[in-house]
């Protein structure tokens, strides 16, 4: 064998978040006759090559077989092999019951929460607390990504367009968004009386490893602000809580969390204590989780209610 080439035709950006964005394809590599190819646990030697970019192999099958190959896309082309989702396939997953909230106090008019997200947030866990806050009085932040601001430095077109969009799920239904306020590489806690991590399975996971995101609440943290999150929003909390290898670096081992059954796992070996309730809220840490989006209604009513009372 002359030569055995692995194709890859994809270029993709690791940004900051750790999302990868795709952004051009590379020139195709060069193919010819008497080549080795492989493509899965198949090789093959070039015998000719056309002018469109085809080429005509023999496999080392026993005996051989010529074929006609041509050079891989993106991985978006793998989809072709596969069906579309058909409309009766519902995507969407549990319709969640919205929480009935009877008095609404005008109590919050001078507090300022920022809410952070990438893209993924479970639609009611982003948007029942954002408006149950802003009903009360309250002023509201929605801070994503730095890179969804971006613009790609050699082609200096914007990563996500339009810029600063955040993507809304639905379990698996990914068709809504979002245009977020700022960036989180701009935000200043000092600025916030609270910060809030919504849930979906997406958003925490590019959360956790966001260095800004952490930062965030690493700051809030230090300044004693108020923190809240449910569902898989614990998850940023480990990552945060871990500086230099080492755990429990904001939050003292023991501190009371819940989360979803999911990750419950993953806080406890990050030293937190796990409780099996609605709401749970250490004082000592100005911590407050949730569970699920079935628990939206106690969860904003203690928010509301610690953010009214003077600390």
């Amino acid at each position: 064998m002359t030569r055995i080439a692995y194709f890859s035709c994809l270029i993709v950006t690791a940004l900051a978040s750790g999302h990868y964005s795709e952004q051009e394809e590379s020139p195709s590599p060069p193919v010819k006759v008497g080549d080795w190819l492989q493509r899965g646990d198949l090789q093959v030697q070039v015998l000719s090559v056309g002018a469109d970019g085809s080429f005509m192999v023999k496999t080392n099958y026993d005996p051989p077989s010529i074929q006609v190959w041509s050079l891989p896309g993106g991985s978006h082309s793998l989809a072709n092999k596969y069906k579309v989702v058909p409309k009766t396939l519902s995507t969407v997953g549990m319709d969640y019951q919205l929480p009935f909230f009877k008095v609404i106090r005008k109590d919050l008019t001078n507090k300022r929460i920022l809410v952070m997200s990438a893209d993924g947030p479970e639609l009611p866990e982003l948007d029942v607390p954002m408006e149950y806050l802003r009903a009360r009085g309250a002023k509201v932040d929605l801070a994503g990504q730095a890179w969804i601001f971006g613009r790609d430095p050699d082609t200096k077109k914007p990563y996500r367009d339009p810029p600063g969009q955040i993507v809304i799920a639905q379990w698996l239904a990914d068709d809504i968004c979002v245009k977020a306020d700022l960036s989180l590489a701009c935000v200043n806690v000092e600025n916030y009386d609270a910060i809030f991590i919504p849930g979906g399975a997406w958003n925490p996971d590019m959360l956790r490893t966001d260095k800004d995101a952490c930062r965030v609440v690493r700051e809030a943290r230090a300044k004693g602000k108020l923190i809240v999150s449910l569902c898989h929003g614990p998850q940023v909390l480990i990552n945060a809580d871990r500086v230099d290898g080492k755990k429990n670096a904001i939050f003292p081992a023991g501190t009371k969390i819940t989360g979803v059954s999911n990750i419950r796992v993953d806080l406890e070996n990050a030293g937190f204590t796990v409780l099996d309730q609605e709401t749970v809220y250490d004082e000592a840490a100005r911590l407050l989780t949730a569970p699920s989006p079935k628990e939206l209604g106690p969860l904003c009513e203690k928010f509301g209610e610690l953010l009214a009372t003077k600390h």
